[in-house]
């Protein structure tokens, strides 16, 4: 008899770690898998159980709508695990519905896991108790993580981040723009920066390419995307490889800017929020920056070009300092992945798992 486990996560990154955790899980035992998954993504080797709303966004007054949604999926959920008998379950990412689902299992006598929980640490320290009550075992991929979690009562094993299996390829003539992977981020910074990287590529000879992940709405991303960068060109899916090949690059912020590091490409981070939910996320940001880089650094290795500082002459001025300087950006990118060790993520995931379910 195999063991049933259950999975929920939102968005593409959660989804990319659920699957590689699960595919390595499948090789020691034998299980089950069943699934709470938005709708927008996509979770291979997996029963869906139930497709939700509330994936694909960020920012407070963007999400606010379909977390009030994600309401109404908990008492599917809950019916589920009344009639099924579940060994233990797996959370990935979307914090949003996982804590307040983590509730559920509360007193059952399942075992719940969290990789990748919620950064606490940046803001929100709230959430702490969900970790703390809730979890069975947190497994977090900053390697400064666990120490934090261990600190405040809350069990943790370091795992390693998902990036650190990067390498970097030959470098080629190309400038990359990676807009990030949820919508309202996609069509607020193409429109915004197309002619500006557009014409600081041209002046530089670059080649510039748009990298989006294979998710379910790339289609209607790279539809969008040529109507206002007709000059480039488009990458869908692998975007971790173009990144290794790219000289240089602008990405939103998030996992992409550890990916940069391991791919050693210099690059320029950019965010930008609804001004309200920038309002009240820089007053609950702890802090100093955003690129998860530059936190694990301690310093401003990637440039940041965030909310109003995004225009011409910010973004042009981010890409001068970083092609003059990519030569200590390199060196300063080394002294973060040393900071890393030499885990293997999804590797090292799937045996504490296996141990323990």
């Amino acid at each position: 008899m195999g063991k049933d486990i259950l999975i929920s996560t939102g968005d593409f990154s959660g989804n990319r770690m659920a699957e590689r955790v699960i595919s390595e899980l499948s090789r020691k035992g034998k299980y089950r898998f069943y699934g709470i998954a938005g709708k927008e993504t996509k979770l291979k080797g997996v029963e869906i159980i139930q497709e939700r709303e509330g994936a694909g966004v960020v920012g407070f007054t963007e999400a606010l709508p379909k977390i009030l949604n994600e309401r109404k999926n908990f008492r599917k959920v809950k019916d589920f695990i009344d009639n099924h008998k579940i060994d233990a379950v797996i959370l990935f990412d979307n914090p949003g519905f996982n804590l307040p689902l983590s509730k559920l299992f509360y007193n059952t006598g399942i075992r719940v896991f969290y990789i990748t929980p919620p950064q606490v640490w940046a803001w929100g320290e709230w959430r702490i108790k969900y970790l703390r009550k809730y979890i069975y075992l947190n497994l977090v991929s900053l390697p400064f993580e666990d120490e934090y979690y261990k600190k405040r009562g809350v069990d943790a094993v370091y795992i390693g981040h998902p990036a650190g299996l990067l390498r970097p390829e030959k470098k080629q003539n190309i400038f990359v723009f990676m807009p990030g992977s949820r919508d309202n981020e996609i069509r607020y910074l193409i429109p915004r920066l197309a002619n500006v990287l557009l014409e600081w590529t041209k002046q530089r000879n670059l080649v510039p390419v748009v990298a989006f992940p294979d998710a379910p709405d790339s289609k209607i991303w790279l539809d969008f995307a040529r109507k206002y960068l007709p000059e480039a060109e488009f990458c869908i899916g692998e975007t971790h490889k173009m990144l290794s090949r790219t000289r240089i690059g602008v990405i939103c912020s998030g996992t992409a800017t550890l990916e940069a590091v391991f791919s050693s490409t210099p690059a320029v981070v950019v965010y930008r929020l609804s001004p309200l939910s920038y309002f009240i996320g820089k007053s609950l940001l702890k802090t100093k920056y955003i690129s998860l880089a530059n936190i694990i650094a301690g310093k401003e290795v990637q440039r940041e070009v965030l909310q109003y500082q995004l225009n011409k002459r910010n973004i042009h001025k981010a890409l001068d300092f970083t092609l003059k300087n990519q030569s200590e950006i390199l060196r300063e990118y080394k002294s973060i992945k040393q900071k890393f060790g030499e885990e293997n993520a999804y590797e090292k995931a799937s045996e504490i798992l296996a141990s323990l379910i």
